[in-house]
């Protein structure tokens, strides 16, 4: 008879990945963010941090700014709105609900770490929902993969994106709708109603991923209707609406409707979708072509802002997923072969999988694909840090078990020349090879990307610390930064305006600020001829004039712009 330990040896084994996976993710933040250096790589991070900061001090998602009254709404970050100087997020509300829920309990100093403890939670979770498609082994393999995939380590990391999050709450929602069929009514029931709470929280997190998640869980709840019931899909349903409809309160509070945002262009079309079938109805009553074939040409837009290319969007995703990851491509692709060659155990849950696998992959790949992201200043090169990555991590998630299965059944096949405690060896010794030099590949792409590396990172952390003290002593408090680039760094201690010198409608509004407040520019050096130029023709007709300050870090430059004497 087996031990309890012994029974138990692939969990504990993921427990431990888990807690590794933690203290090393929390370790990083520590690095990057030490000295009380709450500052993110990116704007949607850094609004996500101050909203969680905000809720958990006050209970509050908007912050009153009066000057933008007179700046007609300039002030704000690139992932902040301003309407009539009340400043909201742009970004979804509920990792600002949540974190500064947590933050509100526990302290604000827990909100970076929050990210890698659920991440860590997530590897837990993705184990138990494998293990009743997978076996054990196949399940422990692709967990630990999980836990050293780049993406995934990288968006946790970068502690205040959405992804990581959404994902985790997205896979914990499949370990408990896997356990919908559970004989035991009670569990049945438990695991139905958490189901629906994680898959709330999932599109809380990115509600835009409504487009892949909806259709992916309702083929599911097809597929399986026979299995789970009327009621347990019921309940299920019923907790995801209770969670959507606090965000919902909070859309009405802050954008006027439930289903509102602060992405204008999201709102637009939500507005063409919710109207689309009225018009349709109408225009087929009345036989009017013309107009039906208006209104899908509307939804398509809707649906798809960025357009839709096919050929790019594939495109993409070889760049992204076999030339970026060609050890996951050909061994997934290897793995799903042989594991749908033996597919007798968990045979109908597997082919579930694999179709909803495909379901939304295709939607991810249509979607994300066919837009154009260009986030480095080397837009081609094929960088951890690029948005595509983020965006389909479900599907690189996905193609991991198979990908562990692989692995696993060709060290099976490969050992089997052998006997006895030798075929245990051999096994062990050609599995533990190809995991390791996977490990070692991953983390070294995270590491040592010499783009958006982690390494990288906490150099430009680094150089960021010199550019945040040299302005802010040169600044005064109640002082108006306008910049380009820097709006995520330098906001809230400074207010912030993300603009340039080129525009006379918001060069006039500059006018009218500097007349009361201090006001500085930090951009690229200009050169002398540019600073003449700006004082004696563009900045002269609105009274202004540019005075270099001595602060200048790299190629940047901190300018102050004052009425003109």
């Amino acid at each position: 008879m087996k031990s309890p330990l012994a029974s138990h040896s692939h969990e504990i084994i993921v427990f431990l990945i888990a807690i590794i996976f933690f203290a090393a993710m929390s370790y990083f933040v520590v690095l990057a963010h030490s000295g009380n250096f709450l500052k993110f790589s990116s704007p949607d991070e850094s609004a996500n941090y101050f909203f969680s900061r905000l809720y958990a001090e006050t209970g509050n998602l908007t912050l009153f700014e009066p000057r933008n009254l007179i700046a007609t709404d300039l002030i704000h970050t690139r992932s902040i709105r301003s309407d009539y100087g009340v400043l909201k997020p742009v970004s979804f509300l509920g990792l600002p609900l949540l974190y500064g829920s947590l933050g509100a309990l526990i302290g604000v100093w827990v909100l970076p770490y929050l990210t890698p403890f659920l991440a860590s939670l997530g590897i837990l979770f993705f184990y138990f929902f494998l293990i009743k498609i997978f076996d054990k082994t196949t399940a422990l393999v692709a967990s630990f993969f999980l836990a050293v995939f780049p993406i995934y380590g990288y968006y946790t990391a970068h502690a205040l994106f959405h992804n990581v999050p959404f994902f985790v709450f997205f896979i914990a929602g499949m370990s408990c709708a896997v356990r919908m069929a559970d004989t035991s009514r009670i569990r049945a029931l438990f695991f139905s109603g958490a189901g629906g709470i994680f898959f709330g929280l999932a599109l809380a997190m990115r509600t835009s991923e409504a487009l892949w998640l909806i259709p992916t869980l309702l083929l599911c709840a097809i597929l399986y209707i026979r299995k789970i019931g009327v009621l347990r899909l019921a309940l299920g349903t019923t907790f995801l609406v209770a969670v959507l409809s606090m965000i919902g309160a909070w859309n009405t509070v802050l954008y006027g409707s439930p289903l509102a945002g602060g992405y204008p262009g999201m709102n637009e079309s939500i507005a063409v979708i919710n109207a689309t079938p009225q018009t349709l109805a109408s225009s087929f009553v009345a036989q009017n072509w013309s107009a039906v074939n208006e209104a899908a040409h509307r939804l398509k837009e809707a649906l798809f802002p960025l357009g839709l290319n096919g050929d790019l969007a594939f495109r993409r995703a070889y760049q992204y997923g076999v030339l970026m990851f060609p050890w996951l491509a050909l061994l997934a692709a290897l793995g799903f072969l042989l594991r749908f060659r033996c597919w007798r155990e968990h045979g109908y849950t597997l082919a579930v999988y694999g179709a909803s696998v495909a379901l939304f992959s295709i939607i991810l790949i249509l979607y994300y694909g066919s837009w154009t992201f260009y986030e480095n200043q080397n837009a081609p090169t094929l960088t951890v840090g690029n948005s595509y990555l983020r965006y389909w991590l479900p599907i690189y998630a996905a193609l991991l078990p198979f990908a562990a299965f692989c692995i696993c059944a060709g060290a099976q096949w490969v050992s089997g020349i052998v006997n006895g405690w030798l075929r245990v060896a051999l096994r062990t010794m050609i599995s533990a090879g190809i995991i390791g030099a996977i490990a070692f590949v991953s983390l070294s792409f995270l590491l040592n990307d010499p783009g958006e590396g982690l390494l990288k990172f906490l150099e430009r952390q680094e150089r960021a610390r010199e550019e945040y003290s040299a302005v802010l002593q040169k600044t005064e408090e109640r002082a108006i930064i306008i910049t380009r680039y820097h709006d995520k760094l330098f906001f809230p201690e400074r207010s912030v305006i993300v603009g340039s010198l080129d525009i006379p409608d918001i060069v006039s509004a500059y006018a009218a600020l500097a007349q009361k407040i201090p006001l500085y520019y930090y951009n690229f050096a200009f050169s002398p001829e540019d600073i003449h130029y700006l004082n004696t023709r563009r900045l002269a007709r609105f009274g202004l004039e540019i005075e270099p300050t001595d602060v200048a870090v790299d190629r940047f430059r901190l300018y102050r712009l004052r009425t003109a004497q």
